[in-house]
């Protein structure tokens, strides 16, 4: 895992999961658990990281960021979308196959995206502004 500076065999992976994912044409991600490593972990893309900040970032007067915790749920608008598509369409039910869980994830995203100005209002921060 070179973006972690660890070095890890195959024979130390153990599969964990598929994500299928039906957006934006569609993919394939496949996650393993290691079992051993060797070598130190730590962030050799660092601005991939959430929790990375910039030293030496020029922000403009009218900005103030407002760096979000590692972990901030509520303060992460695709959250919001993610707790919309749960509440509504995919929470609290079971479907007999694979497939027919991927058809209803396809099916919920698809419905977001035709309910016109939803992503919008569950995306939008009141926080979120730009002063002139």
């Amino acid at each position: 895992m070179e973006e972690a500076g660890l070095e890890i065999r195959p024979d130390d992976l153990r599969f964990a999961h598929v994500v299928h994912r039906c957006t934006r044409g569609e993919r394939v991600g496949f996650f393993f658990e290691a079992l051993r490593w060797s070598g130190e972990p730590r962030n050799l893309e660092p601005w991939k990281c959430a929790e990375h900040i910039a030293q030496d970032l020029a922000i403009p007067a009218n900005l103030t960021p407002r760096f979000l915790p590692p972990y901030s749920p509520e303060l992460n608008a695709i959250e919001r979308v993610w707790l919309y598509l749960r509440e509504r369409f995919l929470s609290h039910r079971l479907w007999p196959t694979h497939d027919d869980i991927l058809d209803a994830c396809c099916a919920a995203w698809n419905a977001l995206l035709a309910a016109a100005g939803r992503i919008h209002s569950l995306s939008g921060l009141d926080w979120a502004t730009v002063s002139s």
